[in-house]
Formats: structure tokens, sequence, C-alpha cells
């Protein structure tokens, strides 16, 4: 049942419409069956959602068609993903930093879907469950990326030609191919 200001689109399905203390604009995130978007908390009514979404309507439309393919060519269940992930990312993760020397102190993974990764202060790292999905060479791209944090924890200059040495200068490439997908929904 959708709630009180959710909607049905007639080109993306269903939209579903999620207020936010800390959103500051519109985002939206298109799912296999609609969008979901995030407003502020003062944004009242659905026309300026409708108008939104319609500018948009190319750019979701295309992202829909993908996810629709990507969950066709994967059909596992998210526990699935939970279980393969969990077995195989943090054994990876672990030979890439031996490999590199590039200690990191525990990594979990999650049910993320707005991060690939993540690597706190602490040098604990997080993974999303969805990298499973990746290719390999996308996958170690990432866990590079999180685990050069460990030593520089920002995206300062330093940061980037670590690890533009830890991919065999393919860092631009690499993620330039990454930036093409996204963490499913």
């Amino acid at each position: 049942m959708m709630g009180r200001n959710n909607f049905l689109h007639p080109k993306l399905g269903e939209i579903i419409v999620k207020k936010n203390f800390k959103a500051k604009g519109i985002s939206m995130r298109p799912t296999a069956e609609g969008v979901i978007v995030t407003v502020p908390v003062f944004l009242s009514g659905n026309r300026v959602i409708k108008q939104v979404l319609d500018s948009n309507i190319v750019n979701l439309s295309k992202n829909q068609a993908q996810i629709r393919v990507q969950n066709k060519k994967n059909p596992h269940t998210e526990e699935d993903l939970i279980a393969i992930a969990k077995r195989v990312l943090p054994e990876k993760l672990f030979r890439l930093s031996k490999k590199h020397g590039l200690p990191f102190n525990k990594v979990t993974v999650r049910r993320s879907r707005t991060r690939w990764g993540s690597c706190s202060t602490k040098k604990n790292i997080s993974l999303s469950c969805y990298l499973v999905l990746l290719p390999d060479h996308l996958v170690e791209y990432v866990m590079i990326h999180e685990l050069c944090h460990t030593i520089e924890m920002n995206h300062s200059d330093r940061f980037w030609a670590l690890v533009e040495k830890n991919t065999g200068g393919k860092s631009k490439e690499l993620r330039a191919e990454l930036r093409k997908h996204r963490v499913i929904p």
C-alpha cells in the first residue's frame, strides 16, 4: 500500500516519497519498480516532485532499465548476496592488504546501497554486499581505494597518488569504469 505522499507516475511506476530533516534538496533513487524520492520536510505536495521527475525522466528510465537487466542477470536474494559477500569479500580484502602493505583493523559487510565501501578513522572497512555483482577488477579497485584510506583519510593528491601506485597506474581508468555502475537499490 502506498503512503499518503506516494503516487504512481505513468512512465516511472511507483514514486515513494520520503521526508528527511537533513535533506537540503530533492534526491532520486531509481528502482526496478519505481523511484524513491527524498525531500526536505518543509516541501509539501507533489507538484514540485513531479516536475523534477519529468525533467529527469530520460536518465531515470535508463537507470531503471539497467537495474532490471542487472536483476535478471543476478537473481540472488539479498540474503544470498550477503552470505556470498561475507564469505568472499573479507578474504579478498585481507589478501590485498597483505599484498600492498596496507593494514586495516576489521572488515564489515553491509547492505549499503549508497556506497561501495568506506573506511573509518579507526581503520575499520565497511563493504557493500553488492560488490559481488561487480567485475573482479572493480571489486579490487574499491578495496584498494578503501585500504588507501587507512593511510590518507581524505581525497587529497597524496591519497590519489597512493591509489595510482597500488593500481599499477590504472586508477583513473578504473574509477571511470566504476562510475558506470551503481550500487543496487
